[in-house]
């Protein structure tokens, strides 16, 4: 410990500091302005810049709010009492003090690494066209700002700081211990940050809201003079997932819509064609991910989605055409039944296949014929083809076993 006498000491105090070594960047917040000392020292500019006068000749004076420190060999001496060692150094006649020194001086607030006499203000925030603009009473540094960013929700964080601004509708705002936390409100999915003078502007990536790929609407249609109540569900097929649903136990049974839908993992679904009270089939055509489970008449009004993603109702004639061999045959009706000169039956179909006794039934699987034979049910992952006997022994007197089965469909349209 050094002491030092002078004629100009009323009281002869010990002023401590401890000089710890600045391992990590410090910020002081002076007068609303930012300073950064470099290893640990603040050049005369900057001690200017904070307000402090300074004189120059044998000693070194500095004068700030009407307070003296008087400067010999790098030590100060302030207010005529206060003695305070090894606090400044000249270089290259450029002065040098310790930035430990002016932050007691000053008896600034510390937190972390930021040093401060006052917090700084944010003065106003404007949000337009998808930028976030904040204006502040001082040009902060990086470190008195920092972000947080988790579920496409923004948060931003100052300090030291105040708040005497409105605030927009889409920002909320909360302030502790000097510390204001604004909340952005709105989902994003991105941002950046822009540091220009006394603004901070914030670029915000909204995240685009979730289209409506369903709607369910309800209106009043006048038709002929009289109003209706007319039920729309309204889909977007680029996004939503159409497909024909059928009651587990299959065709030839029936089930609420709500069951087949909860049963099937959608949310949405309208009836979309008769069927037949009596037997549970369903009257019109029904073709599942380009496979057909029903065909009875034509020239019916159907709803297509194409695989190419279009989609359209049309009245439109079908035509399935059956291969056996290099043999081919219409067939007049699938999962029908009707007995007819050559039905189809897919594994869907949940009834007794109609018997006749004019007719021949062959078992397909794979593509290859099984077995030739009448059997009650289709057996799992096959067909049965029922072709009348006139037909069989006319063109197909060789039909045996291990021979080949296709069907190939066409539409008037072309579809």
């Amino acid at each position: 410990m050094k002491t030092k006498n002078s004629g100009l000491l009323k009281t002869l105090s010990l002023f401590f500091l401890t000089l710890a070594t600045f391992l990590a960047a410090q910020v002081f917040l002076i007068n609303n302005k930012v300073f950064e000392p470099s290893n640990g020292y603040f050049t005369e500019s900057q001690l200017r810049d904070m307000g402090f006068s300074i004189v120059r000749n044998s000693r070194i004076y500095v004068i700030y709010n009407k307070r003296l420190i008087i400067g010999s060999d790098g030590d100060f001496i302030v207010d005529f009492d206060q003695y305070v060692p090894k606090v400044y150094t000249i270089v290259d006649g450029t002065l040098l003090v310790k930035a430990e020194f002016i932050a007691n001086f000053l008896r600034l607030s510390k937190a972390n690494d930021i040093y401060y006499d006052k917090p700084f203000t944010i003065t106003n925030i404007s949000y337009d066209n998808d930028t976030l603009t904040i204006t502040l009473s001082a040009s902060i540094s990086k470190e008195m700002v920092s972000s947080s960013f988790s579920k496409n929700t923004l948060s931003l964080k100052f300090f030291p700081a105040q708040i005497d601004a409105k605030v927009p509708a889409d920002v909320s705002v909360s302030t502790s211990n000097g510390t204001v936390v604004l909340n952005f409100n709105k989902s994003i999915t991105n941002y950046d940050l822009e540091f220009a003078e006394k603004k901070i502007k914030v670029i915000l990536q909204l995240l685009a809201p979730k289209p409506e790929y369903i709607q369910y609407v309800k209106k009043t249609e006048t038709f002929a003079g009289r109003s209706f109540t007319v039920n729309y569900l309204i889909v977007d097929p680029k996004y939503a997932k159409i497909t024909p649903l059928l009651p587990a136990k299959g065709i030839g049974s029936t089930a609420p819509l709500a069951s087949l839908l909860s049963q099937n993992g959608y949310s949405h679904g309208v009836n979309a064609n008769y069927f037949d009270p009596a037997t549970g089939l369903p009257i019109d055509i029904i073709i599942v991910n380009g496979k057909v489970l029903s065909h009875r008449y034509g020239l019916r009004p159907m709803f297509i989605q194409t695989v190419d993603g279009k989609v359209f109702i049309k009245k439109a004639y079908m035509d399935i055409t059956l291969k056996i061999g290099d043999v081919l045959f219409l067939v007049k009706g699938v999962n029908t039944s009707h007995i007819t000169e050559v039905g189809f039956y897919t594994s869907e179909y949940s009834l007794k296949i109609p018997y006749d006794i004019t007719k021949t039934y062959i078992v397909v699987k794979n593509g290859k014929i099984v077995s030739i034979g009448y059997v009650q049910n289709v057996p799992p992952n096959s067909e049965v083809v029922m072709i009348s006997n006139e037909l069989k022994k006319k063109y197909l007197p060789n039909l045996a076993v291990g021979q080949s089965v296709s069907l190939e469909y066409s539409t008037d349209g072309g579809y």
